[in-house]
């Protein structure tokens, strides 16, 4: 128990230091980094260290609460700084980081998905589709906000990363529906 904790502490310094980072990134880049914190937090099996069965099922239904909820937050705070940013009120510049973290992501989050649907056919898993589905996901929502920084970046576009942002939005209401319905992932 003293390692699960261990763990948790190490996890909420390591998330803490990248909202930190991406606190002043573009909209698209504060987006996938809070959609990956929230999917982080959804699974208590690994990040809280729960081994009672009981305890676990009540933690996980906690925490698909509070996943679900901080997705709902997260699709709110990304209409209001793209309608921020498209009216002229909040301004977006390009950042090399935020375009090299979603080069990252856009690059292993899909093989990451396959390596997951491939170990789930060989061990009988329920969970690892469902968690192959959600890396796939990130991987899609790194393109769709990789194409906003990329416009705005290399073309001046500046209403490409709000743009993107929004595009971004309808998945992102996706999911917390269905994480608040019981569901983690829409892989059925």
């Amino acid at each position: 128990m003293a390692r699960a904790a261990s763990h948790s502490r190490l996890g909420l310094r390591v998330s803490v230091s990248i909202i930190r980072t991406t606190a002043r990134a573009p909209i698209c880049t504060r987006v996938n980094t809070a959609a990956r914190l929230v999917r982080c937090t959804s699974n208590p099996s690994t990040s809280w260290g729960a081994t009672d069965r009981e305890v676990f099922l009540v933690l996980k239904g906690i925490s698909a609460q509070i996943a679900a909820g901080l997705l709902l937050l997260l699709a709110a705070f990304v209409v209001v700084a793209s309608v921020g940013s498209l009216m002229g009120h909040i301004e977006t510049r390009p950042s090399l980081l935020g375009i090299g973290l979603l080069i990252t992501a856009s690059v292993v989050m899909p093989w990451l998905a396959r390596q997951k649907r491939r170990l789930s056919g060989a061990t009988a898993s329920a969970t690892l589709p469902a968690d192959a589905a959600q890396s796939a996901l990130c991987g899609y929502m790194a393109w769709i906000a990789l194409t906003g920084l990329i416009l705005n970046a290399i073309w001046s576009i500046g209403w490409a990363d709000p743009v993107a942002a929004l595009v971004l939005t309808p998945l992102i209401l996706r999911e917390g529906w269905e994480t608040a319905k019981g569901k983690p992932c829409s892989c059925s």
